[in-house]
């Protein structure tokens, strides 16, 4: 099943090194060159993943975060800023903004491809896990978590102990 990711930049080449380096995922493509295209394309495609550039003619990344976190119809999306803005006050300010990930240029093509599958598969787990609380019994039901549930819960696990900044060190050895 293609999962769907929106690039904003205004950089027509980062266009297209993006799409080399994520080309053998299954990614359906789309593409926004300042904010306010990112905006109406988001709220029209509902994109899985969002890439997203800081500096930008007509309105910077900070801003289209703010407004797509803002509007309840895109703020699941999850966003990774890839950009050359790259101070930690600069990364702070994304992730307060509720970014899934922060990527600086010049990038990695390992670490954005790793990033992406991570940002991804943590959507359709949490997606899964919201699909299965909809259809869940009542509170005042017998309290058991559906096997839905139980397995998202279990999926979400296990894609937190592959990353490996979640695993905990080895026990010290003692003399």
């Amino acid at each position: 099943m293609s999962q769907t990711v929106m690039i904003v930049d205004d950089s027509r080449p980062l266009h297209a090194l993006v799409k080399v380096h994520l080309g053998e995922e299954d990614f359906v493509f789309h593409s926004a060159y300042d904010g306010s295209s990112a905006l109406d394309l988001a709220a029209s495609i509902k994109p899985d993943l969002i890439l997203l550039d800081v500096d930008m003619p007509d309105m910077n990344g900070y801003d289209v975060c703010r407004f797509l976190k803002f509007d309840r119809a895109t703020a699941a999306i999850p966003i990774i800023f890839l950009t050359a803005a790259a101070s930690d006050d600069e990364k702070a300010c994304g992730l307060d903004l509720r970014a899934a990930d922060y990527i600086a240029k010049p990038f990695n093509p390992n670490e954005l491809v790793t990033r992406v599958r991570v940002a991804l598969r943590t959507k359709r787990l949490l997606d899964l896990l919201a699909s299965s609380d909809s259809q869940a019994p009542a509170p005042e039901s017998n309290g058991e978590i559906s096997a839905n549930a139980r397995l998202s819960l279990s999926q979400l696990l296990a894609a937190r102990s592959e990353n490996p900044w979640n695993r905990k060190p080895p026990a010290p050895v003692g003399d």
